[in-house]
């Protein structure tokens, strides 16, 4: 990291991509009921996404998208797979940091949702016949940690380069949401359901910092 100490500014920012994992408590159970023909989904899934982060002194803004999905299940003729997704708007702060890493609680707002993509195979041929869907705004609450792989330049006015990191966090609904077809009609017989979620992912991408005194 560049030197924080007296008066240094330190400007700058980050892409990156991430890669994790996201427990869904009762989402399994939920998506077992909402269809009633297939058992054997989880609270787990996979978990892919995009961050871009601007960090100026101590304070981060940041937008970031995430993407995960479980297995698909198949029953007769229907396969059902599920997705989970959030996006947010981020706020941080550093609380800790060194020469080449910081430390920083981040708090979010924005939307998640959950889908079940269904398809039919008939001779030999899969088509989707339904995408059900619930979103709700929800509210994400996290701890991350950035570092640099490269040091800083000659003349110490500047950093960058490969960066690696973590996201540790929670996210939750700020309230139910009930599941919809593609038309957006309402699945009569499905409950509301809360969309909340603990998340840990890695994250790798590229940065450049500039320390103004």
């Amino acid at each position: 990291m560049l030197s924080t100490c007296g008066l240094a500014q330190i400007k700058g920012g980050a892409i990156f991509v991430r890669g994790g994992y996201v427990y869904a408590p009762g989402a399994g159970k939920e998506l077992t009921a909402l269809q009633n023909q297939i058992e054997g989904f989880t609270d787990n899934f996979s978990l892919l996404g995009v961050e871009g982060v601007y960090r100026k002194n101590k304070l981060l803004t940041g937008l970031e998208a995430s993407f995960g999905a479980q297995k698909e299940r198949t029953k007769d003729i229907h396969s059902l797979k599920p997705y989970t997704g959030a996006a947010h708007i981020r706020v941080g702060y550093v609380v800790c940091e060194g020469k080449e890493y910081w430390l920083y609680p981040s708090t979010g707002m924005g939307v998640s949702t959950h889908n079940l993509s269904v398809r039919e195979k008939t001779l030999n041929k899969t088509s989707k016949i339904d995408n059900i869907i619930q979103y709700a705004p929800s509210v994400d609450l996290g701890l991350n940690g950035d570092f640099l792989t490269t040091k800083e330049s000659a003349d110490q006015k500047s950093a960058g380069g490969f960066m690696l990191g973590f996201r540790i966090g929670y996210r939750f609904s700020l309230g139910d949401a009930s599941w919809k077809n593609e038309e957006g009609d309402k699945i009569e017989t499905s409950s509301t359901y809360r969309n909340n979620a603990y998340y840990l992912s890695l994250i790798a991408g590229f940065g450049m910092f500039k320390n103004k005194k």
